[in-house]
């Protein structure tokens, strides 16, 4: 945990280059532009915006994504809470937490979304094509896809408790590297870090939106 948290400071120290800014600003069209640290509804942590930032190779964003009706963090902990089944059955569809888009338009550059799982699955074989993080239960992150397990005991995913916690799973899928729109500088290693940086950020506000003991290890 040490080490990784020391990689996040450096994404954050090298990825930005400058301070980020609260305020939207526009495009050279005119467009209307936010920061990275209004993605996400502003739920990113500083170090997650610098990932974003690093993975996108932008730092101007479609704030389109903060539509209050439209994917929101809070929505999908709700979704969450209300189809928790105490037997632990793993529910294989996310719920939407977060899309970054850009003024150019077209899917988004990043996405994430949640679930819940199985402990079975959580601990389950890591594909070769992901590297695995001692974060939270588990975190498997290769270059278009990151997935972050956690333990969560609350009242709000009912029946969850410390002999036998809900597991919740983050998944996050980066287009701009999947869909070869933009390749950061630093190679695979540095885009997984970044990838787990932006995830850790947004499961870490998971947890505390669900009410998750000691924040589900994170």
């Amino acid at each position: 945990m040490s080490v990784w948290r020391a990689t996040r400071a450096g994404i954050l120290a090298c990825a930005l280059g400058a301070v980020l800014v609260g305020c939207g600003s526009g495009g050279d069209d005119g467009t209307k532009t936010v920061s990275a640290s209004e993605v996400c509804n502003g739920r990113l942590s500083s170090s997650g915006a610098a990932a974003v930032e690093f993975l996108t190779g932008t730092k101007e964003f479609s704030p389109s994504g903060n539509d209050p009706s439209g994917v929101t963090l809070p929505k999908a902990a709700a979704s969450l809470s209300d189809e928790y089944e105490e037997d632990g059955k793993s529910n294989p569809i996310p719920k939407p937490a977060c899309a970054v888009t850009t003024p150019k338009g077209g899917s988004a550059e990043l996405s994430a979304g949640f679930r819940t799982t199985t402990a079975e699955t959580a601990d389950g074989p890591v594909a070769d094509t992901l590297k695995k993080y001692e974060v939270g239960r588990s975190a498997l992150v290769g270059i278009a896809r990151a997935y972050l397990y956690f333990d969560c005991v609350s009242p709000e995913l009912h029946g969850s408790t410390r002999e036998k916690p809900a597991v919740v799973l983050g998944e996050l899928t980066n287009n701009a590297e999947g869909q070869g729109r933009y390749k950061p500088e630093g190679g695979p290693e540095k885009v997984r870090e970044a990838n787990l940086t932006v995830l850790h950020s947004l499961s870490l506000d998971m947890a505390k939106e669900l009410g998750c003991a000691e924040n589900g290890g994170l």
